[in-house]
């Protein structure tokens, strides 16, 4: 039987704190000059915290009081500047990432891409570090109206029939795994926490363990 390896992206492969935590520092600035925050450095802490949620979930629990088109714009914002740093280069892969995928593709696994992220940024990663050289299909929430990644895999359920192993960095990644009792591979060099990723089956501390980690799962 076939086995189907559940990709978490931001966080996972990508080191994603390098394009978001200019993009939102820039777009908190904004809403400082429109009166809606106080001024204040953003922690770098802070920031990685929210890497991984979808951008719906980041914008009511980080600023709630802020009125909903308020939320919007703000989200675009930080979305155009990730996607202008992504298109001049400045976006990056964990080192050894590219290699990870090359060997799990040609030891036979098919890789399918998960992530609360937006098409565009989904499009535009896609290109800049051709994606669909490792990745079978491609999922990311906007496409489902912001649903959990437990509602949209159902969809890729439906689509590949097989095995299944979960990896991701945070708790929202490795709940597919959790609710739908496949083997987890918990990515502790990402943002999530220790508290998220303590029912793991397998923990992780480079992405270059992914290989093994997979491995293990399926004995």
């Amino acid at each position: 039987m076939e086995t189907y390896l559940i990709f978490d992206y931001d966080g996972t492969l990508h080191d994603t704190l390098q394009i978001y935590e200019p993009a939102l520092q820039q777009t908190y600035d904004w809403l400082v000059n429109g009166g809606y925050a106080v001024p204040r450095k953003l922690e770098r802490t802070e920031i990685a915290g929210w890497i991984g949620y979808n951008s719906r979930q980041m914008w009511n629990l980080f600023m709630p009081e802020l009125p909903e088109s308020l939320k919007a714009q703000a989200s675009r914002n930080v979305g155009q500047v990730m996607l202008e740093r992504i298109g001049t280069g400045q976006a990056r892969l964990y080192d050894e990432a590219e290699d990870t995928l090359r060997i799990l593709r040609s030891r036979g696994y098919h890789l399918i891409f998960l992530s609360n992220c937006k098409e565009a940024y989904m499009q535009a990663h896609q290109q800049q570090f051709h994606l669909k050289d490792y990745f079978e299909d491609f999922y990311c929430c906007e496409s489902y109206d912001f649903l959990p990644k437990t509602d949209i895999f159902l969809e890729i359920a439906e689509k590949y029939v097989g095995n299944y192993v979960v990896i991701g960095d945070r708790y929202s990644d490795l709940e597919v795994g959790l609710v739908y009792d496949f083997p987890t591979v918990g990515c502790s060099y990402g943002y999530g926490n220790a508290e998220e990723l303590k029912n793991a089956n397998i923990l992780v501390h480079h992405v270059k363990q992914i290989v093994n980690a997979v491995r293990k799962c399926e004995e």
